[in-house]
């Protein structure tokens, strides 16, 4: 059934295929919305369930070329999670959490104090005489902190399990 072109379109048509397509924009729009929502009646909490923390250094001393000798060491790293509970009303209050403007508006139950162990699962990776490099180049970099051959990076990297 093909409408010649220029012949007008009934008005109950027109109503179904507005409503039809206004239809089909909101739900793109508010769809996901509702999906990934706390209002999504269907959906679980996503808490941690374990948590790593790792502290290394990258120390160097760049060469006559341009090269930079790095050592990278990792001084911490720990996979073991002390505790892991859900936060208590006290210390919602207390860390004015319901008060701060980037955590005001999320719920209570959306937050989790997770404790890590204060000893470190790993060892020092670096031979003793790469290890005295290091501590010398730390060394230096204490004593002439205008030294630009001097290069120290310290990085700290947390990652949490769900």
């Amino acid at each position: 059934m093909e409408k010649p072109i220029g012949e007008p379109i009934g008005k109950l048509k027109k109503f179904f295929i507005g409503f039809g397509g206004l239809f089909i924009v909101v739900f793109l729009v508010a769809g996901p919305l509702i999906i990934f929502s706390s209002l999504n009646p269907v959906s679980t909490d996503n808490k941690v369930t374990g948590s790593t923390l790792r502290f290394n250094i990258e120390a160097g001393l760049n060469g006559p070329n341009g090269v930079l000798n790095t050592y990278n060491i990792l001084l911490y790293q720990n996979n073991y999670v002390l505790q892991l509970q859900d936060i208590s009303n006290f210390l919602f209050e207390d860390l004015n959490l319901g008060t701060n403007i980037e955590t005001r508006n999320f719920d209570r139950g959306q937050f989790q104090v997770v404790e890590m162990s204060a000893n470190s699962d790993s060892v020092w990776v670096l031979s003793p005489p790469n290890q005295d490099k290091l501590f010398n180049i730390i060394d230096t970099a204490y004593n002439e902190p205008e030294n630009p051959e001097v290069v120290i990076y310290l990085t700290m990297q947390s990652t949490f399990d769900r």
